[in-house]
């Protein structure tokens, strides 16, 4: 709990600080359109070295592995270097771009998308950043709340109360957004919900990433909608939507709508179905034998030659025979031979 207390506490500090560092290096080389990934960035490399350094000095424990160690870099913000870890955030993609087609075909049939596009060699460039920003975006709140602060927080507590109470700060923080509404604050949670899930099933962020950046990038960028409130990343692709908020999510955009908490529902059964085989590889533990050892001694090495068999008598007692024909004792007086 306390490293979990102390990782809230540089997450403020490292928030500010990346804030300082972009709005400086911006305004002195006049770099304004790059001020968002650069903050980004600074606040990503600040987390992900500080939780490092968290976890090496309540846990200093040297192994031959800098990367897996216990209080190594990667390690210790969940993102262990694996096999899978490639594949684990490709099917996160396909997951999050599954979910958007399907939050956005009911608008699609109710004719309430109306895209607008402007193609040029200076959109297609800025859209580019918008891409490389959003990935650094949703690693870094992947890293945030449920990388370093997930696990320790979850050792404290349990999984499902873990779950809950991170998923509900996340939902209160999306709150403080402008436009937000209800059924926002409820996908928030839901979301939360979903990416831990991916967490708890794969011990890593990689498939949570995925759905994360396809989610965002899929929504603002190729479909030009606003991403919680945010349409700022939509360059080439502006879309306006009509109808009812319930559908569209009227300003806050799909994030808002009604549709989008039945497709996180969904989706969590999905992600529990497609990471099977990665929690059985990466969460299931043996079960360990305790109490007293079971196995029996090891039989005796067999002599070489079998031991001679003692034939036991009965114990009945034996009577003596008889003594028959003996001659009556002769007394000295009759003693022929005692006579002089």
């Amino acid at each position: 709990m306390l490293l979990f207390l102390g990782g809230g506490v540089w997450v403020i500090a490292a928030r500010g600080l990346a804030l300082r560092a972009a709005n400086g290096l911006t305004i002195r080389f006049n770099l304004s359109i790059f001020n968002d990934l650069f903050q980004q960035a600074f606040l990503l490399f600040l987390l992900l070295w500080g939780f490092t350094t968290l976890r090496w000095i309540t846990s200093h424990s040297p192994a031959p592995d800098r990367h897996n160690r216990i209080n190594g870099f990667r390690t210790a913000n969940a993102l262990p270097s694996r096999a899978t870890s490639r594949e684990e955030w490709l099917r996160g993609v396909a997951i999050g771009w599954g979910m958007v087609l399907a939050a956005l075909l009911p608008m699609v049939l109710a004719g309430s998308l109306h895209p607008q596009f402007n193609f040029s060699f200076n959109n297609l460039g800025l859209t580019l950043l918008s891409v490389i920003t959003l990935a650094v975006l949703t690693l870094t709140m992947e890293v945030t709340f449920r990388g370093f602060l997930f696990t320790e927080f979850l050792e404290a507590t349990s999984p499902g109360f873990a779950t809950f109470f991170l998923s509900f700060f996340y939902a209160s923080l999306g709150s403080l957004q402008p436009d937000a509404t209800l059924f926002s604050i409820l996908n928030a949670f839901l979301f939360g919900i979903l990416l831990s899930t991916c967490y708890l099933r794969t011990r890593a962020l990689w498939i949570g990433w995925g759905i994360h950046f396809a989610w965002n990038t899929i929504l603002a960028v190729l479909f030009g909608l606003p991403l919680a409130g945010d349409a700022s990343y939509s360059n080439i692709v502006f879309t306006s939507t009509s109808g009812s908020p319930w559908l569209t999510g009227d300003a806050y955009g799909p994030n808002a709508a009604m549709l989008t908490s039945i497709v996180l529902l969904l989706s969590i059964v999905v992600v529990l179905r497609v990471t099977r085989h990665y929690a059985w590889e990466y969460t299931y533990v043996a079960p360990v034998p305790g109490g007293y050892p079971m196995e029996g001694a090891e039989p005796a090495t067999p002599s070489a030659a079998p031991a001679p068999l003692v034939q036991i008598l009965g114990s009945t007692p034996s009577i003596p025979a008889p003594v028959t024909n003996l001659a009556p004792p002769v007394s000295p007086q009759e003693d022929p031979s005692s006579q002089p």
